[in-house]
């Protein structure tokens, strides 16, 4: 239909639209619609390919893996406002696929929770333990394990600690000071802890592993200055960042996507230290003033001797992991499904508790710290 319409279109300056239209046999209404429309269509049209564009950017740069979810997201964080079935519509027309996972294989076990003989069960559950960790030779006390969380394996380490913290509570066990892995520390944590629980948590954070603090000759993000009140940003040549967004990154928590304009960041003399986009000026993303705060703390004290000997005391927990494993066997899960590993999981925590209480109450000294021989062999150097 709409070829009838270009052709009468056309061809209206050589003859009558009302005779055009009684020999092509449509209605002059629908071909005057068709004519107001024309407009809206191409720019509708140019908006399309505009997004086609960037959605192609953005495929290329993932390495041709991102799909319709992945884009949506980095386009939110880019500031675009696009709906979700309008990039699935305009990547199927265009042929943009992404990388999809393989398709589970369908069993014929009544239990929905088994896995095939490929995919090893030991890959998808992980056991968190908290041990006790006072100093051997003020208290004389043997360190216990005080309480087990099992999980599966695609929950994030910093998920638990709540729960750790509720459990050890309703035991009367909660420390006055917790050790943990950098994977179980954040900001909310670090910030909140100390005044909802009275517990001074100690742990390593990530350092900032952006490409340009990487380098050591771009500029990181400790480069640039951050007016809380004012919202804005300045970067070291004294430009002032255009978008202040708050809201949420990947993983729920808060976060502020500071932006700076392209038309301030193209002509810079020192871009090549600040970004590689051709497109885009440069970005930030930081956390809520009093978290960014908490994060510098912690990222300048534990680079300190103090902090270290402080935290030292964690690295007792790895000799009770590699007992659970060697002792009971907790690289490998027995049986199928969450619950059940769970309870395995808490039946090893006490035999090693019994193991120990068994070491301690015969008077049995702890077991030296071995020494590689090519450790020793750097000791004697």
């Amino acid at each position: 239909m709409g070829d009838l319409y270009r052709f009468i279109h056309a061809e209206k300056a050589n003859y009558p639209i009302t005779l055009l239209c009684r020999a092509m046999k449509v209605a002059r209404s629908s071909y005057y619609a068709w004519r107001d429309g024309e407009a809206a269509r191409r720019v509708r049209q140019m908006a399309a390919d505009a997004l086609a564009h960037e959605i192609t950017v953005l495929h290329i740069a993932s390495r041709k893996t991102y799909g319709v979810p992945r884009i949506h997201a980095e386009l939110r964080r880019l500031g675009r406002r696009v709906n979700r079935k309008r990039i699935a519509r305009v990547m199927r027309e265009r042929d943009i696929r992404g990388v999809t996972r393989r398709k589970r294989r369908s069993l014929t076990r009544a239990d929905k929770r088994a896995r095939p003989a490929p995919d090893l069960i030991g890959r998808d559950y992980k056991i968190h333990l908290s041990e006790s960790c006072d100093d051997p030779g003020a208290s004389k006390r043997p360190h216990l394990i005080t309480h087990v969380v099992t999980t599966d394996a695609t929950v994030n380490d910093a998920m638990v600690v709540e729960e750790v913290h509720d459990r050890l509570t309703s035991k009367g066990l909660l420390p006055g000071e917790h050790l943990l892995d950098a994977g179980y520390t954040s900001a909310e944590l670090l910030l909140t802890a100390p005044t909802t629980r009275g517990v001074c948590v100690v742990g390593p954070v990530w350092s900032n592993n952006t490409r340009q603090s990487a380098s050591g000759g771009g500029f990181g993000k400790s480069a640039f200055t951050i007016n809380w009140q004012a919202k804005h940003a300045l970067c070291p040549t004294g430009a002032t960042s255009r978008y202040w967004t708050e809201g949420v990154d990947n993983n729920g928590r808060d976060a502020i996507r500071i932006r700076f304009a392209t038309a301030t960041c193209a002509p810079c003399p020192v871009r090549d230290q600040c970004t590689r986009s051709t497109q885009y000026g440069r970005q930030l993303t930081v956390r809520p003033q009093e978290q960014d705060a908490v994060l510098e703390r912690v990222r300048a004290e534990q680079s300190t001797d103090e902090w270290k000997d402080r935290y030292a005391a964690r690295a007792g927990v790895e000799g009770t992991i590699h007992q659970a494993v060697a002792t009971a066997g907790a690289r490998r899960t027995r049986y199928i499904g969450l619950a059940k590993t769970r309870l395995a999981h808490i039946l090893t925590a006490t035999a090693i508790n019994l193991i120990r209480l068994d070491a301690w109450w015969n008077e049995t000294p702890l077991a030296r710290t071995r020494i590689s021989r090519l450790a020793a062999l750097d000791l004697a150097a």
